[in-house]
């Protein structure tokens, strides 16, 4: 991990559009108690995928059910 004089180096030779951007992340991320917008949204997809596969997985060697697979497409039943 970089010591605290690398990272001012650092941000020293940013431009200063690039220092503004980063200050208003690192307000973000203080303000949001650790965690960035992307954060959240990759947790919400997380959460959302982990659910989806919960109720739409077929377990390895279970044939699906015809009612299951088909059962949103009227005519293929």
């Amino acid at each position: 991990m970089q010591t605290m004089e690398q990272i001012e180096h650092e941000v020293k030779q940013l431009s200063k559009a690039e220092q503004l951007a980063l200050a208003g992340t690192l307000a973000s991320l203080l303000a949001n108690g650790g965690t960035t917008e992307d954060d959240a949204r990759r947790t919400r997809l997380q959460a959302f995928f982990a659910e989806w596969d919960a109720t739409h997985s077929v377990t390895v060697g279970e044939k699906p059910t015809r009612e299951r697979t088909y059962a949103d497409t009227p005519r293929l039943r």
